[in-house]
């Protein structure tokens, strides 16, 4: 999965509430992503993270 800067994401790793930010880097050495969320920026692990879209159709289908 690439991501780029202003991307809409999702970080979702199976339990909790979902994290919707905008990717404002990407750090491909140690695979994180620079990350602006309600809260303030953070870091995500790309791992935890998928594209807006592609998590909303994950979920219109009732995969998680």
């Amino acid at each position: 999965r690439t991501f780029s800067l202003g991307d809409l994401i999702v970080e979702d790793i199976g339990y909790g509430v979902p994290r919707f930010g905008i990717v404002l880097k990407v750090h491909s050495a140690d695979r994180t992503l620079s990350v602006q969320f309600s809260d303030g920026v953070d870091y995500a692990f790309l791992g935890y993270c998928l594209p807006y879209e592609e998590w909303l159709r994950t979920v219109s289908l009732g995969d998680t």
